[in-house]
């Protein structure tokens, strides 16, 4: 089976929940013989980030995409990378599944717009993405 797993960061580079999550997952899947790959953003951490392209790991193909203002996407946790948007316009159909993780994410929007369009199946999970802002404070700090 062909999995795309469409995260805002991917391990190794990030400490985060979901960040391991889908390197579990995906290092799992790869395991069973599936072929996995991730499209994800070039953001590591608070204050670095990769070279964009493609490389393997564990089994799983990693494709870094560049993101856009860096600083911004640290300060409110929005991720853009433009440059996925024809990528997946143009493979989206070589996919038999599509893992969205984090659906309030640029890579979740596009990755389920394009799913829905074309018909393919996909999986949406949120990893608990409340906002820590507003109404959502009390009830994400009593989680």
């Amino acid at each position: 089976m062909k999995v795309l797993q469409a995260v805002p960061t991917f391990h190794p580079y990030t400490a985060s929940g979901p960040s391991r999550v889908e390197y579990m997952i995906s290092k799992h899947l790869a395991r069973r013989g599936h072929s996995v790959t991730v499209y994800t953003s070039n953001i590591t951490d608070q204050f670095n980030s990769l070279k964009s392209g493609t490389e393997k790991y564990d089994g799983i193909e990693v494709h870094r995409f560049p993101s856009i203002g860096a600083l911004f996407a640290r300060v409110i946790k929005f991720i853009a990378t433009p440059t996925l948007i024809p990528q997946i316009k143009k493979e989206i159909k070589k996919f038999d599944i599509i893992h969205i993780h984090e659906f309030t994410t640029f890579q979740g929007i596009i990755c389920h717009h394009y799913a829905k369009k074309n018909t393919a199946p996909y999986i949406l999970q949120v990893h608990g993405s409340l906002p820590k802002i507003g109404k959502w404070k009390t009830l994400k700090r009593s989680i």
